[in-house]
């Protein structure tokens, strides 16, 4: 195990406890709520920036803005909506089992996180680094986690354009470099 899984594991054991503080429905609709914005934010954004011109708004910046200022409304509904169907779920007697999953919501979700980010960095970063990046453990089953959620989130956007090819690509499975790796194989 390299230092590099290390970090990983120590970051997922944060996430664990996190996910525990928070429970499994506020996890579960940060997640979703972080992909329905940020696609109902790419729909909704050509209307928003109408809207915004409509008010007397003009910059170069509209489309990004217009963007943005959907994701965070969104996102700001379903945090509040966690928020509020936590408490209820703490006074029932319900809490206790919000708070178990919740740790195994959070682990996923920043499963899901940090594979963004080392399928992110994959593109970008220096080869050295990637090597040692690519001996490791964990990360090839976290970026290929990532990878799968990626590409089933990127089936909501429209196909026709530079931006899905960009993050098609971002979202390619990555190819296990280590000869080595343990296998992972379901039977049943």
């Amino acid at each position: 195990m390299s230092w590099f899984d290390l970090i990983l594991l120590f970051i997922l054991a944060l996430a664990g406890y996190k996910g525990y503080k928070r429970g499994f429905i506020r996890e579960v609709l940060f997640l979703s709520g972080l992909i329905i914005s940020c696609v109902a934010a790419w729909y909704f954004k050509d209307q928003t920036a109408q809207f915004l011109i409509e008010k007397g708004v003009k910059t170069k910046w509209l489309p990004y803005l217009s963007f943005i200022l959907v994701f965070i409304a969104l996102y700001l509904l379903f945090i509040l909506a966690g928020n509020f169907i936590k408490k209820i779920i703490n006074l029932s007697f319900l809490g206790m089992l919000d708070n178990i999953l919740g740790c195994f919501a959070g682990i996923f979700l920043w499963t899901f996180l940090i594979g963004l980010f080392l399928l992110f960095i994959n593109h970008t970063i220096p080869n050295d680094f990637q090597n040692s990046i690519a001996n490791t453990t964990i990360s090839d089953y976290i970026r290929l986690v990532s990878a799968k959620i990626g590409n089933y989130v990127l089936s909501f956007f429209p196909q026709d354009n530079s931006f899905y090819n960009n993050l098609k690509e971002l979202f390619k499975e990555p190819i296990n470099s280590s000869q080595n790796q343990p296998k992972i194989v379901f039977t049943g």
